[in-house]
């Protein structure tokens, strides 16, 4: 989980997308989730956005 999590965080910075629309776009992206570690696609939400931001402040900007 802590591996897509960091993925997501990247796929947010170089996207410049908000912590809600990276959750939204990432459940419907296939390769996201495939390079995210998922075996299967999955049709729902990775995790709550509100985590996304968490771990965002929780590495800092030198981390993205």
């Amino acid at each position: 989980m802590k591996e897509s999590i960091i993925l997501e965080v990247w796929f947010m910075h170089s996207y410049y997308l908000s912590d809600e629309e990276l959750v939204n776009r990432w459940s419907e992206n296939v390769v996201w989730q495939y390079f995210s570690g998922q075996v299967y696609y999955t049709p729902k939400l990775p995790c709550d956005a509100t985590q996304i931001g968490r771990f965002r402040t929780a590495i800092g900007e030198s981390g993205v």
